[in-house]
C-alpha cells in the first residue's frame, strides 16, 4: 500500500508537493489526482484480483517453522538444565576440593611458629642454629632446658621489605616442642633477644589466616572494653561477657552482638 501511495505523490505535479518536507500541500490539485489515478488504475485492479495466499506464507509453512521452533526451544531447554545440574555437581566438588586442600596444608604447618620482631638477615648464614639459641635462651623453662630439633626455618615468602622485617618460620621436629613454645610465647608478652623484641604466633595458612583477620575490627573494640576474648580454630571468636561464653562464626554476628549488648555496658 504504501508504494502505491509512493506512486501517487510521485505522479503529482510539483505545485502540489511541499517543497520542505516532500509532503502533498493543503491545496488539493484535483485534476493532476484524476490523472494520476487513471494512469495506475490497472495496477491497483492486478493487485486487488491477486489471491492474498499469492502474498503470504500459507498457514501450513507456518504450523512447520513454528513446531520447528518449538522443538528447538525445547532442546535448549533440556540442555540448560543439564547444564545446571552439572554446574551444581562440579561446584559440590570444587568446594569439597578445596576444602580437602586447606585441611593438607593446615596440617603441614601443625609444627610451624611464627617469630615476629627479628631484623633482617640476623639469623646469619646458619639460620637453624640461630633459631635454636633463640628458642633455648628465650624459652629454656619451656623446653625443659634442651635445646628443641628444627627441621627447618626460613623467612615468611614475600619479597624483602624495607622498612619491617619479615616473620620468621620454624618448623620444629616434635609437635609437642612447638606447643610448648607457643604457650611460652603467650604467656610472655615481652619476650627480647639480642635487644629486639619478639613474638610467637601460629602458623597458619593463607585462607585461615585471612578469616581469622576479618575478626581483628571486633576484637580491638572487645579489648578496650575489657571483655575476654580468644579465637577457635579455625576462624571462631569466643567471646565470655557477663560470666556467659558465647562463639560467634563470623565478624558480623560479633559486631551485632557487641553493639546490642557491650558498647554501651
Amino acid at each position: 500500500m504504501m508504494s502505491v501511495m509512493t506512486a501517487i505523490i510521485g505522479r503529482l505535479p510539483p505545485k502540489c508537493i511541499d517543497e520542505d518536507h516532500g509532503r502533498v500541500t493543503r491545496t488539493v490539485c484535483v485534476s493532476g489526482i484524476l490523472k494520476t489515478a487513471t494512469t495506475i488504475k490497472p495496477q491497483l485492479m492486478t493487485i486487488l484480483e491477486q489471491p492474498p495466499w499469492l502474498n503470504t506464507p500459507t498457514i501450513s509453512e507456518m504450523e512447520t517453522a513454528f513446531s520447528t521452533h518449538s522443538d528447538n526451544i525445547t532442546s535448549l531447554e533440556q540442555d540448560v538444565v543439564e547444564l545446571h545440574s552439572k554446574l551444581t555437581s562440579i561446584t559440590e566438588e570444587n568446594g569439597a576440593l578445596q576444602a580437602a586442600v586447606e585441611d593438607l596444608v593446615s596440617r603441614s604447618k601443625r609444627q610451624n611458629l611464627r617469630v615476629i620482631g627479628l631484623p633482617e638477615d640476623i639469623e646469619g648464614n646458619n639460620p637453624r642454629q640461630f633459631m635454636a639459641d633463640l628458642f633455648q635462651e628465650v624459652a629454656a623453662e619451656a623446653l625443659s632446658n634442651s635445646t628443641p630439633e628444627l627441621d627447618r626455618d626460613h623467612r615468611s615468602l614475600r619479597p624483602k621489605p624495607r622498612q619491617r622485617s619479615r616473620s620468621v618460620i620454624v618448623r620444629f621436629h616434635r609437635y609437642i616442642d612447638k606447643e610448648r613454645g607457643l604457650l611460652w610465647g603467650k604467656e610472655h608478652r615481652n619476650m627480647t633477644y639480642q635487644g629486639h623484641n619478639i613474638k610467637f604466633y601460629e602458623d597458619f595458612s593463607g585462607a585461615v589466616a585471612k578469616r581469622r583477620a576479618a575478626f581483628n575490627q571486633v576484637k580491638s573494640l572487645l579489648f578496650k572494653k575489657g571483655i575476654r576474648f580468644g579465637m577457635i580454630y579455625p576462624a571462631r571468636l569466643r567471646v565470655t561477657f557477663d560470666g556467659v561464653t558465647h562463639i560467634f562464626d563470623s565478624p558480623e554476628q560479633a559486631e551485632l552482638f557487641y553493639e546490642e549488648r557491650i558498647r554501651d555496658s
